[in-house]
């Protein structure tokens, strides 16, 4: 009895204790230092915050924490996190119940910005209801990825907002011209707009927004619009102040000029008389050639004749459209000088004429995004010249550039910063062997090069390794992108350990890479935080493990169809703290036994992708999504054995989950579910 009564004192001595230590730290802070403190917290933080003690949570009660409010699910960066090809296929959406936005809505006059982007079971009226509190004070509107949006009337309901000035309708598929010409009619102040994947918009609604925007308008993203022509480029010499501009995956420009449509209108029927007549004409030499043969050699030079004009006139007006397009590109880049971002990715009708033209005048020019335009060594020689300024360049899918191109490239502008050129099948070692005997200051400031799916090896690689080795000082290097470059194997990772310790990125997905040169790269790698070695068959726990052991700040890692077994994620248990993103989908050596020592790591996992693991179980997935609470997408298709009660637990937790989660249990528990009733309906039958 009297041990008992011990035991009950001292752990009440704790409690105690502990109770006085956390009042002392809320006494000794003021309240100014907590609201200073509380504004790096996101909405999820601050109601955890508010449930601790009530000085907090009259603190959270100031406007100045409610500014801006982001109810958006962390999603990693495109430039950060390159190697995540499958995140798009499967996006991190939050669930958020729309009774969260009305109990948010009372500092509604304080509200600046408000973030819904995939947000989940956010009806119109909650959002409407929700919006009419903050009419004077919202400056930053993003309601992009919405499902729950489907009438015209939302969009029509912004136009009250007139202090708007960054607008973020990303993927809303019922937003036509109609609408994007009372927004655009209405908010006097809108600078920003996105709307990217919006398939109903059409130039007449770019027109609009040129229009009513027009020296205002500063940002413009327009990628995958299928619908929008060559047209734009006319109606945006209206916006003299633009920066930025992304009309990527456009419709494809079109060598016609739309001045000249009512001349062709009006001449149809006319042409349409003389082809009948040329017909007839046709038919009757036909009839006539029959048994003469001068006639018919007669009648063969005179087709020729036809033929040999009629292809004359259609060079003739390809020329003409040539013409007319490089006028339009002439005076888009003149009006049109201020551009510090522009994108053309996947017009191929864009050539170098063309674009020597458009971006000629621009000469504050940073970022340009060239993929799959049929451009040559010619426009990166013009680029060297006249935008010296550029740091970003991206020439993805670009088969015809050389060594040349490049060289004068980097030689005349030392600002570049990242340079890529992935999915170029012929780029060979030659393009760095310029680099061989070179000694001058380029490549200074190069932090980014991707080469993926090219013919470089190891070879290739030492003539850059080499160089940025000679500099003398540490390189400034901080991703490399190897991805399906077959020919690279472990000496350039043994080479890479050298003297490149700032490598914060790497990709060496497909190539011929094993244990040796991954446990030598990480052993001397501390800052790695993202790795990728999918597809690499010949790596296995060693290196694996050797790069959990040494490199803590370890983020992001893909291993999909390598051969590493459950001591890969003991080490995880064991040595990571900031992992959130793990691919091990297709590794068949895994059990339930490693995901139970990676429910209980310390990382903040939000991401998993085990999909095509025979050995997992539902059992060892419950473990992971009850000790993870992070865990905001998870795939688990075509893993081992399946349990409907499980399933039927796991169903119950889905809105934590996530929704990629939530699609997944839904259709195997129905398919679970229905083959255990037939196969009890079989039994049955066979007893009787």
């Amino acid at each position: 009895m009297n041990t008992n009564i011990q035991k009950r004192r001292r752990t009440r001595h704790k409690r105690i204790t502990r109770q006085t230590q956390c009042e002392e730290i809320t006494s000794v802070l003021s309240n100014e230092i907590l609201n200073e403190i509380f504004i790096y917290l996101n909405i999820r933080e601050k109601i955890q915050a508010g449930l601790t003690c009530k000085r907090w949570y009259h603190c959270l009660h100031s406007p100045k924490l409610w500014k801006r409010i982001d109810f958006s699910a962390k999603e990693p960066k495109a430039e950060m996190f390159p190697i995540f090809r499958d995140f798009d296929k499967y996006p991190i959406q939050f669930d958020c119940n729309p009774n969260v936005l009305f109990s948010v809505k009372k500092w509604g006059k304080s509200i600046s910005s408000l973030n819904l982007k995939c947000c989940v079971n956010i009806n119109e009226f909650s959002i409407l209801n929700f919006l009419t509190f903050s009419t004077q004070s919202l400056k930053e509107l993003n309601i992009s990825f919405l499902d729950d949006i489907t009438t015209k009337w939302t969009y029509r309901k912004l136009i009250y907002f007139h202090n708007i000035h960054t607008l973020h309708l990303e993927s809303s598929f019922n937003l036509d011209d109609d609408s994007v010409d009372l927004i655009a009619k209405n908010l006097s102040f809108l600078e920003n707009i996105f709307l990217d994947d919006c398939f109903l918009l059409t130039d007449s609604g770019v027109k609009q927004i040129c229009r009513h925007c027009n020296k205002r308008l500063k940002k413009l993203s327009l990628n995958s619009c299928y619908l929008i022509t060559e047209q734009i480029l006319l109606y945006l010499t209206n916006c003299v102040n633009l920066r930025y501009l992304n009309i990527g995956n456009t419709q494809k420009f079109q060598f016609k000029n739309p001045h000249q449509e009512n001349s062709y209108e009006s001449s149809f029927e006319e042409k349409e008389k003389d082809n009948k007549e040329k017909k007839r004409e046709k038919n009757q030499a036909k009839k006539r050639q029959i048994g003469n043969p001068k006639l018919n050699r007669n009648f063969n030079e005179a087709m020729e004749i036809v033929s040999t004009e009629s292809n004359e006139m259609d060079t003739e007006q390809e020329s003409e459209g040539d013409s007319y397009l490089i006028e339009l590109a002439q005076n888009f880049g003149l009006f049109c000088k201020n551009l510090t971002f522009l994108d053309l990715s996947n017009h191929t009708e864009i050539d170098d004429e063309i674009l020597h033209h458009m971006i000629q005048p621009m000469n504050a020019l940073e970022t340009i995004i060239l993929d799959e335009c049929d451009i040559t060594d010619s426009t990166l020689a013009f680029l060297s010249e006249k935008n010296t300024n550029l740091r970003k360049l991206s020439v993805q899918s670009v088969s015809e550039i050389s060594q040349e191109g490049i060289s004068l490239l980097v030689s005349n502008i030392p600002d570049l910063c990242i340079l890529n050129m992935n999915e170029n099948e012929d780029l060979t070692d030659e393009i760095f062997k310029f680099l061989e005997d070179e000694d001058s200051e380029i490549f200074s400031h190069l932090e980014r090069l991707r080469i993926s799916s090219s013919k470089i090896s190891d070879e290739g690689m030492k003539f850059f390794l080499d160089f940025e080795t000679r500099k003398g000082f540490q390189s400034n290097i901080r991703e490399l992108d190897f991805e399906c470059c077959t020919s690279i194997t472990d000496q350039t990772l043994i080479k890479l350990s050298e003297n490149f310790w700032n490598l914060e990125a790497i990709s060496v997905a497909g190539c011929d890479v094993t244990d040796v040169g991954v446990s030598a790269f990480a052993a001397k790698s501390p800052k790695i935080v993202v790795f990728d070695a999918d597809g690499c068959r010949k790596i296995g726990t060693k290196g694996v493990s050797c790069l959990f052991e040494n490199c803590n700040r370890v983020v992001a890692v893909a291993l999909s169809e390598t051969q590493i077994e459950d001591e890969v994620l003991n080490s995880i248990q064991k040595f990571s703290r900031n992992l959130r993103f793990l691919n091990i989908s297709y590794c068949e050596s895994l059990t339930d036994e490693g995901l139970f020592s990676l429910s209980n790591c310390a990382s903040p996992l939000e991401w998993i992708d085990c999909r095509g693991c025979r050995g997992f179980t539902t059992k060892g997935v419950d473990e992971v999504t009850k000790k993870c609470l992070k865990i905001q997408m998870i795939n688990v298709r075509e893993i081992g054995e399946l349990d409907p009660l499980i399933l039927n637990k796991m169903k119950k937790r889905a809105k934590r989950i996530g929704i990629d989660m939530t699609i997944w249990l839904q259709e195997n528990l129905i398919s679970s579910l229905s083959s255990q009733t037939e196969s009890t309906f079989s039994s049955s039958n066979n007893l009787d």
